[in-house]
This record gives structure tokens, sequence and C-alpha cells, in this order.
């Protein structure tokens, strides 16, 4: 497995917006030690489509290392339930492909209780929404999400630093 440290692939589409993560909605939500978690680039599907991505260039689930694997797990533990709960979601999907994209990320995908495109069929609607079949979730409305979910991963961080 290829690994390279942040932003040295040029040719990888998640090396260079690690570099340079502007073309997130509302910019990167959190830095972590060894992830970037940002929102879906526009034209956004549907709000509240995270990408989680690692910062060094790796390809694949099998190319993380033990520190990179037990931060994802704790990440894991924490961003999807915020999620879920600041967008009413019934589910978040969690998928890792690294097909078009050979970059390790990984979608956090919510599902609202009446959208019509259901597990895997989630990425059809980003294809419809990138085909202009579909409208794309409001801008104003993805910032807001970006930035309430800062606040609450930075709540959860102040009082984990306060429980130490």
């Amino acid at each position: 497995m290829a690994t390279e440290e942040l932003g040295t692939r040029e040719e990888c589409l998640a090396c260079r917006l690690n570099a340079d993560p502007s073309g997130a909605p509302g910019g990167r939500i959190k830095n972590y030690v060894h992830w970037f978690l940002e929102h879906i680039i526009e034209p956004v599907p549907i709000t509240g489509w995270l990408i989680l991505k690692t910062k060094r260039h790796t390809e694949g689930i099998t190319g993380l290392n033990r520190e990179e694997a037990a931060e994802l797990g704790e990440i894991l533990e924490r961003v999807p339930k915020i999620q879920q709960a600041l967008l009413r979601a019934e589910k978040i999907y969690v998928c890792c492909f690294t097909e078009w994209v050979s970059h390790l990320h990984l979608h956090l995908i919510p599902q609202p209780a009446e959208e019509k495109y259901r597990g895997p069929k989630a990425f059809d609607l980003q294809q419809a929404v990138e085909e202009g079949e579909q409208k794309p979730a409001p801008s104003k409305e993805v910032e807001k999400f970006v930035e309430q979910l800062r606040q609450k991963l930075l709540d959860a961080f102040r009082s984990k630093e306060k429980a130490t």
C-alpha cells in the first residue's frame, strides 16, 4: 500500500483538498491528529454528508497504522451520534470504497426517514445532483449544519478535558 505525507500526491483529489480545504462548504470541520473531517464538496447531495479522510496519503483501510485506527474508533464513536442528533436522521451510513479516489476516506451519510435513496443508492443521489437531475442541498443550510457540528465537537472536547 502506498503511503505519503500530507498533500504530496498532486493527482489525488483528497491530498489536494487536504492541502486546501476551501472547497469544502463551511471549511474544515475538525482537524484531528491523523484525520480531517469536512463536509462533502459541492454540489452537495444532502446536508450533513461528511467526509473523514486520513491526513497522509494511504490507500485503503489496510494501510492504516495503529494510531490512525485508534483515532478512527474514537471519531466514529462520537461524530455519527452528533450528526444524527443535529439532523434528526434515521441512520448514519459509514462507507469506504476508495475506487474513484484511492486516498482513504469514509463517507458519513445521514439517512433521513423520508429519503428515497437508501443504502448504497445514496451514491445515486450524489450522481443525480452532479448531473443536475436533483437539486443540491441549500448552501446556507449546509453551512449552518457545519457550524453547529463544529460547535458540538468543540463542546464535547471541552467536556472530555474537564473530566480528566
